[in-house]
């Protein structure tokens, strides 16, 4: 019966939910304005390191681990290609490392559930089928557009060749005509959450574009400014996309003395000679030039930059990112606890388990909403963690988030001048679609990664700390020792001994883990002294007999919740049953020792 203070209580509560939910998004927008801030000038610099697909794989994921925006880094390739510092067949790597990337927000946020086993089981591996299936589908798409470019004698593969013919219906944003001006669209939420974060930091993106168009030096006559020189008879100044003055009276337009104080400065330190054909360097111009460029200050507003603050304003904002983070999570997690019991919890369960194909359309939908297939995921996260999601429910809903966060780069292309840029962010779009029809129409294609995050899931519910190594490793480690070795085999001699050196080590390293995990106890003792809990004598509380007193080291709920996928029917073991699940969820239900685990 529905009664006044019934509705009263549902409205506070629901009120309490949108509170906390718009804090938790200006957490997660002030934790990528953070990043931007510590590590911005780090990543625009990355991409100045890239000749091969390895290389361009491992740029697009730390790039985008460290500014936490697949969006930005999209965005920054997009332009990169259209100004000519990066060729296409080069950026379609970095776009598939940006894809992984972006996926370390959600599990960053999974952390916050790590004082509950279950949900800390649940939310873990919720948030890594989104890097399962970004993994899964480079593995797929990495070495088929590096095999089928090979067969076209070097010159592009598969996505290369369709996107190219796609570009050449490609038109110019026309500043005089159009009526945004040829601006980039923002999405309402962003405008929404930037009225807090910006009021704390505010980040010039602007800047990471210009390191990753280089440092002003004189190989940029040859490699860039000066490459159409014969035909045009003179070369293209070294532009600044940084609205900020210069204030050397050098610069060719841009000065402080006859601009706007937001005006972008631009130099020309690069002279053709037409009779000669020679390229020469006027030294002063290019020393004023990088006097400009080393004064950039990637944090441009807010109350860190009137302190006068840089990078350490963004590692307190980092912090206070990270605070804002959990509080808001917990207290969301507390009162959609209270709000979904009962009646309540199955009409949501029911609307958030929709049907796959139609949730791929919604998660597409929300991400081109807020712009960031981060804050769809990171949002989805708790509630898988909580047990209302399924972990077979979050996977279209990040498939949909996937081929929405695409919109950004295809936006970024339209408002340029370049048809590369636009040929780009196309290639975002069909990675992300041909990822979705091969992995999820087929059952036992879509369940490639759900088994995959499942046992993941069991192993963050048997080690606490296993995340953060998940996290460590997968996202920096990795990636930094592949783009390490992949630009030494490019230097030749001692460059590719060391990087053979370094990937026979890498290999003999991760054999004898995995020998003395599975051959020499090493499971054993990693569950002794970094397991959750431990009785007195040192063994697992977790373990489970099997009803009959052994311990029994093989148990996995994920085997349980992969059986599920097949069979709709309960899974049940021999033990004494103790309580009944619905088997259609993927949740995973802990019950006490030699009983029952149900999926």
């Amino acid at each position: 019966m529905v009664t006044a203070k019934g509705v009263a209580k549902g409205f506070v509560l629901f009120a309490g939910v949108l509170f906390f939910l718009y804090w938790f998004l200006v957490g997660l927008s002030l934790l990528g304005d953070a990043f931007k801030v510590i590590a911005g000038d780090s990543a625009g610099s990355l991409f100045g390191a890239v000749e091969n697909p390895i290389a361009g794989l491992m740029v697009g994921i730390l790039a985008t681990v460290l500014v936490q925006s697949s969006s930005t880094t999209t965005s920054i390739i997009v332009a990169a290609a259209g100004s000519g510092v990066l060729e296409v067949p080069v950026g379609i790597p970095m776009i598939f490392g940006a894809n992984i990337g972006t996926s370390v927000t959600n599990t960053i946020v999974s952390l916050g559930f790590v004082g509950d086993r279950e949900q800390y089981r649940r939310g873990f591996a919720g948030a890594t089928v989104h890097d399962m299936f970004n993994y899964m589908n480079v593995c797929f798409w990495l070495p088929v557009e590096a095999i089928s470019s090979a067969i076209n004698g070097g010159n592009g593969g598969v996505l290369f060749l369709i996107t190219e013919a796609m570009a050449k219906s490609f038109e110019a944003c026309d500043k005089a005509t159009s009526s945004s001006g040829c601006e980039d669209w923002e999405g309402p939420l962003k405008k929404i959450t930037e009225k807090i974060s910006k009021k704390i930091i505010s980040v010039d993106k602007d800047v990471i574009s210009d390191f990753a168009f280089g440092k002003p030096a004189s190989d940029l006559c040859s490699e860039i400014l000066c490459v159409d020189a014969s035909t045009s008879g003179s070369c293209d100044n070294h532009s600044f996309k940084q609205k900020r003055c210069a204030t050397s009276e050098l610069a060719a337009s841009g000065w402080c003395g006859d601009s706007k104080s937001k005006a972008q400065a631009k130099f020309t330190y690069c002279d053709y000679n037409a009779t000669s054909g020679l390229v020469s360097v006027n030294a002063s111009v290019l020393a004023a030039a990088q006097d400009h460029f080393d004064a950039y200050k990637l944090n441009k507003g807010g109350i860190f930059y009137d302190a006068g603050l840089q990078a350490a304003g963004g590692w307190i904002a980092l912090a206070m990112a990270l605070v804002m983070l959990m509080v808001s999570l917990l207290a969301m997690v507390k009162i959609l606890g209270i709000a979904v019991r009962g009646a309540a919890e199955e009409v949501l369960q029911k609307a958030l388990n929709m049907n796959g194909y139609l949730a791929i359309i919604v998660g597409a939908g929300v991400t081109m909403f807020v712009q960031s297939s981060s804050i769809t995921t990171s949002a989805l996260t708790p509630l898988v963690a909580m047990g209302t999601l399924s972990v077979e429910g979050m996977l279209p809903l990040t498939l949909g988030a996937n081929i929405g966060t695409t919109l950004t780069g295809v936006l970024a292309s339209l408002v340029s001048d370049s048809a590369h840029g636009f040929q780009l962010a196309m290639c975002h779009v069909l990675f992300n679609l041909f990822g979705t029809l091969m992995f999820y129409p087929i059952p036992r294609m879509r369940r490639l990664p759900i088994g995959a995050a499942l046992r993941l899931g069991d192993l963050a519910a048997l080690y606490k700390v296993f995340p953060i190594l998940y996290i460590i490793v997968l996202f920096l480690v990795y990636p930094g020792f592949f783009l390490g070795v992949s630009v030494g085999m490019e230097m030749g001699g001692a460059g590719i001994a060391g990087g053979v050196v370094g990937i026979v080590v890498f290999v003999l390293l991760h054999i004898v883990i995995f020998w003395w995990y599975w051959r020499r106890a090493g499971r054993e003792w990693l569950v002794r002294n970094f397991g959750h809990d431990f009785n007195k004598d040192g063994t697992d509380t977790e373990k489970r007999d099997g009803g009959n007193g052994e311990e029994n080291m093989s148990f996995s709920p994920a085997k349980d919740a992969i059986a599920d996928l097949e069979a709709p029917e309960a899974v049940v073991s021999s033990a004494p049953i103790a309580a009944v699940a619905p088997a259609s969820s993927s949740s995973f239900t802990a019950v006490d020792d030699a009983k029952v685990t149900l999926v």
